[in-house]
């Protein structure tokens, strides 16, 4: 053996012997412990944290440009269980009276959709029947009806599902029920604990008070941070005022079936 070939080998084997230990390190890394929620334990691998978020942050760089994912991540989960024990606790689960009015809300609002989008495409047929439309008129015409006619299409095929009624009443509820209790919880926080309210195409989103029930949470026990720049970080994110925030006093929580069925543009 030549003096190359034994370098060779040797490197190779230094290279094998390396990425074993990088795969060995990686792997107990993702096994580790980060957080216990509820008595659960919560890995690294389960909300995606890497070696690279124990990376010093440029000096440019703040920490509220540059959130690291495993905290939102983190932060979703942690909410998620706690949010689901206030509902529980509070007695603010969803009522089938409050399902029953969603539900009819929101037929009538799909209702009064498929009658205005009919309208719609009879007019826009109507108006392609024109000679007088010019090239860019009528793409802009015809892509229109194609969005109008899909939408039709798949209202048909709605009714063509296979569920029975009653099957189609549970899934229902359970998705309804979803939505109600979220509005209910989050207004509940509020008025406990007011705060920031940040303006969202969801409705209110009460990220102050949301702060201070995770606080009360994390002292009663409920969840546990391990790492200490995970929880340092964590408390970071949740401390962030949101770009859009309601001016106070102007904080609404009237949910959107209790209010009166808007016109749509699409």
């Amino acid at each position: 053996m030549n003096l190359r070939h034994y370098l060779n080998v040797v490197i190779a084997c230094a290279l094998i012997v390396a990425f074993d230990s990088y795969c060995g390190t990686a792997a107990e890394e993702g096994t580790r412990v980060v957080a216990r929620v509820f008595g659960k334990d919560v890995t690294a691998q389960d909300i995606g944290l890497t070696a690279d978020f124990y990376k010093d942050t440029s000096a440019g760089e703040s920490a509220s440009c540059a959130m690291p994912d495993p905290v939102e991540k983190l932060k979703r989960l942690i909410w998620n269980k706690v949010g689901l024990d206030y509902v529980n606790r509070n007695g603010l689960k969803a009522t089938e009276q409050e399902i029953n009015e969603y539900g009819e809300h929101l037929d009538a609002s799909m209702k009064q959709n498929r009658e205005r989008r009919k309208v719609k495409l009879a007019e826009i047929e109507e108006k392609l029947e024109s000679a007088s439309l010019t090239a860019e008129e009528r793409k802009k015409l015809e892509k229109r009806r194609e969005t109008l006619v899909s939408l039709a299409q798949h209202d048909a095929k709605r009714k063509l599902s296979t569920l029975t009624t009653q099957q189609k009443k549970q899934m229902k509820g359970l998705i309804y029920a979803e939505f109600i209790e979220n509005w209910k919880l989050n207004k509940a926080i509020y008025e406990k604990y007011g705060g920031i309210v940040a303006i969202t195409k969801f409705g209110p989103d009460p990220v102050g008070a949301k702060k201070e029930v995770l606080k009360d949470y994390e002292k009663q026990g409920n969840f546990v941070i391990l790492d200490e720049k995970l929880r340092k970080k964590f408390w970071e994110y949740c401390g962030q005022t949101p770009k859009h925030v309601y001016p106070p006093g102007e904080v609404d929580f009237t949910p959107h079936w209790k209010k009166p069925i808007k016109e749509r543009n699409n």
